[in-house]
């Protein structure tokens, strides 16, 4: 928008029909209370009819000759950082969903995450699968041969095995191995 076309409008025709109502209580309480707000979200719509995400704060500014004030809002266009959100979201879901035990751990061998297919096989609870290193989950008479693959030291390497999976009641479940090191932070 040009700055002529935002003067003097009202804020309820920027605002996506959705965000509008929590957006005016916002407006009302910040007016009453005379108190800042501050990470208020919502979409802005832009003159081409999309929408973008801001994050918002709000100050009531009251003249002390005549008691008069006027609100002041500073937002900050957030539409990248909810979109790669959203991104995250979608995989954390089909992680989570995954048929397919998933297994993360970092390079000393500390659990990082797992899905819910690993710890309904392994017969854990999520957080007590975290508390373990990936070796306290290979039956012990397979550790020096599985060892290796768990530490490779090529980012990018790709190995594949058959190893046995160590269950919380000491049970074993043959598993089809894939590991696959990633480079720096990719996880």
């Amino acid at each position: 928008y040009e700055i002529s076309d935002t003067l003097g409008q009202p804020f309820a025709p920027f605002v996506h029909p959705e965000d509008i109502q929590g957006c005016m209580e916002i407006l009302q309480e910040v007016i009453q209370t005379g108190n800042k707000k501050g990470g208020v979200e919502y979409r802005v719509r832009c003159k081409d009819g999309a929408y973008k995400w801001y994050r918002a704060n709000g100050s009531r500014v009251t003249d002390p000759n005549d008691g008069s004030f006027v609100f002041v809002g500073i937002g900050r266009d957030i539409t990248d950082s909810k979109k790669a959100d959203q991104r995250l979201q979608l995989a954390r879901d089909i992680f989570d969903s995954a048929k397919e035990a998933i297994f993360v751990s970092d390079l000393e061998g500390n659990l990082l995450d797992v899905n819910a297919e690993a710890c309904r096989l392994a017969k854990y609870s999520r957080e007590d699968m975290l508390r373990l290193r990936n070796v306290d989950i290979v039956a012990p008479q397979e550790v020096s041969r599985i060892a290796p693959d768990l530490g490779l030291a090529d980012a990018g390497a790709v190995v594949e095995s058959r190893w046995a999976l160590l269950c919380s009641d000491g049970s074993t479940v043959p598993l089809d191995l894939v590991v696959q090191r990633l480079a720096g932070d990719q996880y």
